[in-house]
């Protein structure tokens, strides 16, 4: 069974070249992060969004069918990994540097200039080397190994998951996918937990594109709007105290899987635009959103300017969006560009150059 559903998956053709919708969906997904991670300047205490840390199992899950779509045919036909590896650094690593280098200027501003929150800047130059090179601070959970940028935990795992994506596709015949999957169904919350909750997510993905191309899926589709609104009925859900993890299981197992199938199918249409907007912000939004909140923090606090949700929230937002739309346009963009060119010209190009 496994050798058949191989072939199957190498033979059959792609649905389509790029999942607008799936664009649209990821922007729900880094906005609800955004917001979750500073709550209280958007909405009172004990307000909605009390599942909004699934947005990262929904990133993952994302993350392996997009993967899957765009690498998978090209590695089994002959991508190397190290092509592979510097493909999905280019696309991640500049951004992350730029939160790391954003978050480390505000701290050593703080000590400087004796803004609030400051403190002693003694190891901050180690640290910042340290999360340069992606070296997590073992221990503990997961979201804290990188203190300068605590979202950039998921963008660690989701690296060392495509890496080992990369390596073992070559034995990941269907049945592999399943097993890791319900292997990693049960995630400590310890920093080792990391791996499990990630791996879940993205061979979640890896199997529904799998799944998909071998037509063993519906071909439903629904519209952004209305995915978008069925995630965010899922984020705002509160707290459902015991019955928690048993929502969480089903949103992963069931909800997410269904919305990400229902949005890869779905037509083109009037929000095509907007999903394109959405797509390309999401990333930026959700690496630098947590540094940039803490420069707009701590700015306004040392103003003397009043909590006031939802107002001093969305003005921090306004500012996350710009910050990431000049990011994304006048450094990832440009540098991701030059990189490409520079790591996959032919030596012979590069001989002519030099």
């Amino acid at each position: 069974m496994g050798g058949r559903c191989t072939a199957q998956v190498v033979t059959a053709p792609p649905p389509k070249q790029h999942f607008l919708t799936l664009d649209g969906l990821r922007g729900v997904a880094a906005l609800t992060v955004m917001v979750m991670h500073r709550g209280r300047w958007f909405y009172e205490p004990g307000g909605f969004l009390g599942h909004a840390y699934l947005a990262v199992d929904f990133f993952f899950l994302l993350s392996g069918f997009v993967v899957a779509f765009a690498y998978e045919d090209r590695l089994r036909s002959g991508m190397t990994f190290l092509k592979f590896a510097r493909l999905r650094l280019i696309r991640l690593y500049p951004l992350i540097a730029l939160g790391m280098l954003i978050a480390a200027a505000w701290a050593w501003a703080q000590f400087a200039f004796d803004l609030p929150g400051s403190r002693q800047t003694g190891d901050l130059g180690a640290r910042l080397i340290r999360h340069l090179l992606l070296i997590p601070t073992v221990g503990g959970n997961p979201a804290g190994i990188f203190p300068l940028n605590g979202p950039a935990w998921s963008l660690f795992f989701e690296i060392v998951i495509n890496l080992v994506y990369a390596l073992s596709l070559r034995w990941m015949r269907l049945r592999w996918v399943i097993a890791v999957i319900v292997l990693s169904a049960v995630a400590p919350g310890s920093f080792w937990g990391g791996f499990p909750r990630t791996a879940f997510g993205f061979y979640g993905g890896v199997l529904l594109y799998r799944l998909m191309r071998m037509h063993r899926l519906p071909t439903l589709g629904a519209p952004v709007w209305l995915l978008g609104l069925a995630l965010i009925a899922v984020f705002a859900t509160p707290h459902l105290k015991a019955a928690n993890p048993v929502f969480d299981l089903a949103c992963l197992f069931v909800i997410f899987p269904v919305v990400l199938v229902l949005g890869a199918h779905a037509a083109t249409g009037w929000t095509d635009g907007i999903n394109r907007v959405s797509g390309a912000l999401s990333y930026p939004v959700y690496v630098l959103h947590y540094p940039v909140y803490m420069v707009v923090g701590g700015l306004l606090f040392k103003a003397g300017a009043p909590l006031d949700p939802p107002l001093h929230g969305l003005f921090a937002a306004a500012i996350v969006l710009a910050v990431s739309w000049a990011a994304l346009k006048l450094y990832d963009e440009p540098l991701r560009a030059w990189l490409s060119k520079a790591a996959f010209r032919s030596p012979k190009t590069a001989n002519a150059a030099a």
